[in-house]
């Protein structure tokens, strides 16, 4: 009779187990707060690093590497209107 009474409380004991921990994952949404100040182009200049997890249709992804920016201020000239002449 013992080790009857044994395994019952053992499959209780991981029966709870389990649902604490399924019942405990995730659910929660991340959300970030508005940037403030003034950002440009300017300001993305020098080695930058960045690393991502998350999955897709294959499953489990992850991602990192590295990219040197080089800021880059480009003024454009007032558009020209350019009328072709009939000769």
């Amino acid at each position: 009779m013992v080790p009857v009474k044994r395994y019952f409380l053992l499959s209780v004991a991981t029966t709870i187990i389990l649902i604490i921990v399924a019942g405990c994952g995730g659910g929660s949404k991340v959300t970030f707060p508005t940037p403030q100040g003034t950002f440009s182009n300017a300001n993305l200049n020098g080695p930058f690093a960045f690393s991502y997890t998350g999955s897709d249709a294959g499953g489990f992804l992850a991602v990192a590497g590295s990219f040197v920016a080089m800021a880059l201020v480009i003024s454009h000239p007032a558009p020209r209107t350019l009328i072709a002449k009939p000769r």
